[in-house]
């Protein structure tokens, strides 16, 4: 904020178990649409779907299907 930092925002509330890779899948983040705001990239498996999340500033959208792996 400037001279302090505020209390944070949980950005991955409710996709638990993603973050460790072992069950549904990998969760990452990095700016996808260059508005140098963090969107989410989801590997879900047993599927192989790839998706992009773009972060909208209060959530993320419903995801766009990139490509799915083998």
């Amino acid at each position: 904020m400037g001279t302090y930092f505020d209390g944070g925002t949980n950005w991955s509330a409710g996709w638990g178990r993603f973050v460790n890779g072992k069950d549904l899948g990998h969760l990452r983040f990095g700016d996808a649409t260059g508005d140098k705001k963090a969107d989410l990239f989801v590997y879900e498996l047993p599927n192989g779907k790839v998706s992009v999340r773009t972060n909208m500033g209060t959530y993320f959208n419903g995801g766009t299907t990139m490509i799915t792996l083998p």
